[in-house]
């Protein structure tokens, strides 16, 4: 049977984990999280591909999915890797002359339906195989693998039970998440991560795919919120060798990269409804501007240019993606009171370039107009 070393056996944790929450990460994301968490310095492009294959195969020795599918290049996510693609058809003859993609969709499927991952956090604790479930004597203690909820299901549990005896916006401790679950089910510590859950941070420069129940307060401390909690506010990164910066916004309980575009006449509404034209003053007269409509313009719409197509991530890349201008056919400061907005009827996604050309009279000029003058200049 195949033995890790340290640096290993953190790996195959980092990967159960991440079977476990169905997601993937880049090899530099796998880096990253190995410095951050366990202070290792591992080389994303030089230093994984050896681990990820021992991993892989103490896997099949263990009857399990190869774990090491849940790596991907950071450029191309769809695309198999190599490194993969290799130890996976060395390991299961049957997929030698499979299709590549076809190949990785397998092991993923098979890693988000596994429920035996505890076999091999056993391994990694006690250095002892453990049969799987089915091939267990009736003398066995502990119930089967498979009746045991996964770690979602878990902190669901424990999340529901808080606020059925202290009500939302009850906080506790990562502490208080650890006891709970190691105490019912015997959870393995490196599994439990509340802070993955919280609809205020942002995991591995990724919106999270997890339910969110937090959030978080700092000093492992979280607030107890639950599913689905119409949540408003910023989404705070820390990268490694970075300080904690926003890196997005959440909207009634839905994570976005980036910032709302912010003018003179713009600021964020945490409200929960699309209300806009309220007067605040801050230093002069502005008028709010809801995130919220303006997200939803741009999810029916696309982050491209609604006059001239263009498309920032296309242009400048994926740190770029998403970025775009939402103009108001009403104009927010021509409005005497508050006033419901229809984000789709009201709001169109512009390029800055386009932007300035509407405002570029004293009348804003109107997106037909705007677009029969970069018609007739061409």
């Amino acid at each position: 049977m195949i033995k890790l070393t340290p640096t290993e056996d953190k790996i195959a944790r980092i990967l159960v984990d991440l079977a476990i929450n169905k997601t993937s990460i880049p090899y530099s994301d796998l880096s990253s999280r190995l410095e951050r968490e366990h202070g290792i310095s591992v080389n994303a492009h030089l230093e994984l591909a050896r681990p990820l294959g021992k991993i892989a195969k103490l896997c099949s020795q263990l009857k399990l999915p190869l774990l090491s599918v849940r790596i991907e290049y950071k450029n191309n996510p769809q695309a198999t890797a190599s490194g993969f693609l290799d130890i996976a058809r060395e390991l299961k003859p049957e997929y030698k002359n499979m299709n590549p993609n076809d190949v990785r969709n397998k092991e993923l499927e098979l890693t988000r339906t596994c429920t035996d991952w505890q076999r091999l956090l056993d391994y990694l604790d006690t250095g002892v195989v453990n049969l799987p479930a089915t091939q267990k004597t009736a003398k066995t203690i502990n119930p089967p693998e498979t009746q045991k909820p996964t770690i979602i299901e878990q902190i669901s549990i424990f999340v529901d039970k808080i606020i059925k005896k202290h009500g939302i916006g009850h906080v506790v401790t990562y502490q208080d998440v650890e006891q709970e679950l190691v105490q019912l089910y015997g959870t393995n510590t490196n599994s439990i991560m509340p802070y993955d859950h919280c609809y205020n941070r942002l995991s591995a420069n990724k919106i999270r795919t997890v339910p969110l129940y937090f959030e978080y307060l700092g000093n492992s401390q979280y607030r107890v919120l639950g599913k689905d909690y119409p949540y408003n506010g910023d989404i705070f990164a820390h990268p490694q060798g970075g300080t904690e910066h926003i890196a997005g916004y959440c909207v009634n309980g839905q994570q976005y990269l980036g910032r709302p575009s912010i003018y003179p006449d713009e600021i964020p509404d945490d409200t929960l409804e699309y209300r806009e034209g309220k007067k605040k003053t801050v230093v002069v007269n502005t008028y709010e501007r809801s995130p919220a409509a303006r997200q939803q313009c741009i999810e029916h719409y696309g982050a491209v240019c609604y006059i001239c197509g263009f498309d920032f991530g296309k242009e400048y890349g994926e740190e770029c993606q998403g970025m775009i201008h939402v103009h108001h056919l009403k104009m927010i400061s021509e409005a005497d009171d508050e006033y419901i907005i229809d984000p789709i009827e009201d709001l169109r996604p512009v390029c800055p370039n386009c932007h300035m050309v509407l405002h570029s009279k004293k009348e804003v000029l109107g997106i037909d107009e705007v677009k029969a003058m970069l018609e007739n200049a061409q």
